[in-house]
């Protein structure tokens, strides 16, 4: 496991800079207690993350051992003291991820998919978790809450608090810390699921903490490119309309979000289709509307030669077009008579 390895890593630092287990002069009349003792006493020192936790048990009762306790009951001369620092440490931490990691985890699922309310929650773990995020425990929470899982397509929390539009928790666990630009096996950002799942409020949040616009997933597709495909619950997929964001749809209000923010209107998936390109073949005019008029090129051709052009068939973007090559006409026209 990743904490596994990165636990290793602390122990092989603490090794190399703790004077304990040189083998300086000065140490070399210690008794094996004395180094004993130092040792954790050191470790104690070292590990705030493992010695909060075990506070924690100890305090709910799930453990009747301090950290210093446990090192102190665990440690032996049996393999070495060195070697069985480590394998100590490890189990600590297998204690850490049975009493808190795990309970955990079992109360971010339950508040995900039944909704339950968090603001007013007494759940200790989640409590000590939300308290110590940016101090001791801060370690512990960056992997936790990242942590991916092979049953969702590899997601992570976040991914599965966006599927279930579950706006509170998605909350909470940007405040712990969690990764706003993984993906998941498909290539998801939280952002693209956002927008799949047509969650303005959830973009928003993303947004504005500043996740990557121009990931793509693993057909090339960005959030911009998500946003294009039409509305489920939208009867008429033609139909006219002013860009009032009052009526727009979800993914309207979100590709309109996306291009106020910077997203990238001409970046192309393995098809070489560009956002414009797929907003036209899935009838969403008001977001052609919204693209043309924010500078998408329309002559980018796709991975078959074709544009836009070769394919219109609605009056309106016609009209839009036309609109657009007279603006690029005025603008040569423009530019070569300031040359003369």
């Amino acid at each position: 496991m990743i904490m596994m390895k990165n636990i290793h890593v602390l122990i092989l630092l603490l090794s190399v800079q703790s004077p304990i287990f040189t083998t300086q002069e000065s140490h070399v009349q210690k008794s094996n207690a004395q180094i004993r003792n130092e040792i954790i006493d050191q470790a104690t020192k070292d590990l705030p993350m493992l010695v909060t936790c075990f506070n924690f048990l100890q305090e709910h009762n799930v453990s009747n051992q301090s950290f210093h306790e446990y090192v102190t009951e665990h440690l032996n001369h049996a393999t070495g003291l060195e070697c069985n620092f480590g394998q100590t440490i490890e189990k600590a931490e297998d204690v850490i991820l049975a009493k808190i990691r795990d309970p955990f985890f079992k109360t971010m699922h339950h508040a995900i998919h039944e909704k339950k309310a968090l603001n007013t929650t007494d759940d200790p773990v989640l409590l000590f978790m939300i308290q110590h995020k940016d101090g001791c425990m801060n370690f512990f929470i960056q992997q936790w809450v990242n942590q991916t899982d092979p049953r969702i397509d590899n997601g992570t929390l976040l991914h599965q608090a966006i599927a279930k539009k579950n706006l509170e928790c998605v909350d909470l666990l940007i405040t712990l810390g969690a990764n706003i630009n993984t993906q998941n096996k498909s290539g998801w950002t939280p952002l693209y699921a956002a927008t799949f799942y047509n969650h303005t409020e959830i973009a928003d949040i993303l947004i504005a903490t500043g996740a990557d616009l121009n990931i793509p997933d693993h057909v090339g597709e960005t959030a911009l490119h998500c946003a294009t495909l039409a509305d489920l619950n939208t009867p008429e997929v033609y139909r006219q309309t002013t860009l009032d964001y009052t009526k727009l749809t979800n993914s309207e209000k979100i590709a309109l979000k996306l291009i106020a923010a910077g997203a990238d209107l001409n970046c192309k998936d393995k098809y070489g289709c560009t956002p414009l390109y797929r907003a036209y073949s899935s009838c969403k005019i008001v977001i052609v509307q919204m693209l043309i008029t924010a500078g998408a090129h329309i002559n980018i051709k796709n991975n078959e030669g074709n544009t836009i052009d070769d394919n219109i068939f609605s009056p309106e973007i016609h009209a839009l077009f036309k609109q657009v090559r007279q603006k690029n006409d005025d603008q040569k026209i423009a530019i070569f008579e300031n040359q003369i």
